[in-house]
């Protein structure tokens, strides 16, 4: 700031996240009486939406790769998981903008919305630390991403990422040039040789998902080769599924294929009634039983971007200048991860798993001036009416903790 201005940086940003968070309803008036009222600012309409320039969006980008270099404590041994030096999960949300920012953020065509945008978010287990938090048009795929990003992958770390960061390339590049791990699962269309050589001997799905069933076999590993010129050698293991989980997937995959003018074959529906993952870690740092379970860690992320989108209305664009929107989108960030850290501290603090969801509803309508109090208050409550914690449902993977899903997959070894 080069002169003293009645509107400081702090002011603007408190009025963009606590006047209404659903910034999609935000007016300039919005910001104007919310100044008068909390600050004792009287400034016009044309004062604020002067404020939202290309500095304001350079300044806010600042304040979060901040935020996003700060480490916090690592809250807890996760046993086994504690091998590696990072659990690294990545996932993306995707969301459509109003038409006219199409020229900064293109969709993908066709009936799709013609503006879309794509936020790559991928955090540490063993400490949530943030890793990436990137702001892309949606035309970036993650495929993409996973290459640019793959030399951020220190030696000793375990990656786990959704199908579309997926390609042997990727997983060669973490493998061999980054020392590194990951754990896949793998694409129903990819090709699995079982023996390679003069004859290479493809995998029978139909087979095995048979065999499984017929014998209650709930989970088996083997050795395998995949991509049709590659053949890449990895580690794999296959968990049956329910019939009830297969029926549905057959009836999703014939509803796809029909759309698609395509037929299903015999092996394409024994996939549905398989999980098969994929890893370069051997059985003493992921042990057969634990890969399923944390596999299925990766719901975490999509329950982040699930809140961020209920909660927070991230989601929810009207039509603004592109430096207002990326003003009021930087802005959010910045509150999700700094009140996402400090769930972490209280975590700490009263030794509970707290609702994400309901931590971030109470902090919204709080703000970054009470929430030091609010630490207090929500120390206090924990002991008192537990408003916060997770009630537990049984046979729920989502609703079970880290830890208790870890500790009880072992005691099953």
């Amino acid at each position: 700031m080069k002169r003293n201005r009645k509107i400081n940086a702090y002011d603007l940003i408190e009025s963009v996240l606590f006047s209404k968070f659903d910034t999609d309803k935000l007016s300039l008036n919005d910001h104007c009486a919310y100044l008068l009222v909390h600050k004792g600012i009287i400034v016009s309409k044309q004062s604020i939406d002067g404020r939202f320039n290309g500095k304001a969006v350079e300044f806010i980008k600042k304040l979060l790769e901040q935020a996003l270099s700060e480490e916090i404590l690592k809250a807890e041994k996760f046993p086994l998981l504690d091998t590696f030096t990072k659990v690294r999960i990545k996932d993306a949300v995707n969301f459509q903008l109003p038409e006219h920012l199409k020229k900064h953020y293109p969709g993908s065509g066709g009936a799709a919305s013609k503006a879309m945008l794509k936020i790559q978010f991928e955090f540490d287990l063993l400490t949530r630390q943030v890793l990436e938090l990137e702001v892309s048009a949606f035309t970036k795929t993650d495929s993409t991403n996973a290459h640019e990003t793959v030399n951020k992958i220190q030696p000793g770390e375990l990656v786990i990422r959704d199908l579309g960061y997926i390609s042997i390339e990727n997983m060669k590049a973490i493998s061999r040039e980054r020392n590194a791990y990951y754990l896949n699962r793998l694409k129903s269309s990819t090709v699995v040789f079982k023996t390679i050589g003069n004859k290479p001997e493809r995998f029978n799905f139909s087979q095995i998902e048979s065999k499984m069933r017929k014998g209650n076999i709930r989970l088996m590993e083997t050795k395998a080769y995949i991509g049709e010129d590659q053949k890449y050698p990895v580690r794999m293991i296959i968990n049956l599924v329910s019939e009830q989980v297969k029926e549905e997937r057959v009836r999703e995959r014939r509803k796809y294929a029909k759309k698609k003018k395509q037929t299903v074959n015999k092996e394409t529906l024994a996939r549905c009634g398989l999980n098969v993952f994929i890893t370069n870690a051997d059985e003493d740092l992921l042990p057969t039983k634990l890969v399923p379970p944390i596999y299925g860690i990766r719901w975490q992320i999509e329950n982040i971007f699930k809140v961020w989108k209920s909660v927070g209305g991230i989601h929810k664009v009207k039509k603004i200048s592109k430096e207002r929107f990326e003003f009021y989108l930087y802005s959010k960030l910045v509150f999700f991860i700094k009140s996402w850290q400090a769930m972490q501290i209280i975590e700490l603090a009263t030794n509970a798993t707290i609702s994400y969801y309901k931590y971030l509803k109470v902090v919204s309508i709080s703000g970054f001036n009470t929430l030091e109090l609010l630490f207090k208050k929500i120390i206090e409550a924990v002991g008192i009416d537990r408003f916060l914690l997770k009630e537990y449902r049984q046979n729920r993977i989502n609703e079970i903790s880290i830890k208790k899903l870890i500790n009880s997959c072992i005691s099953t070894i």
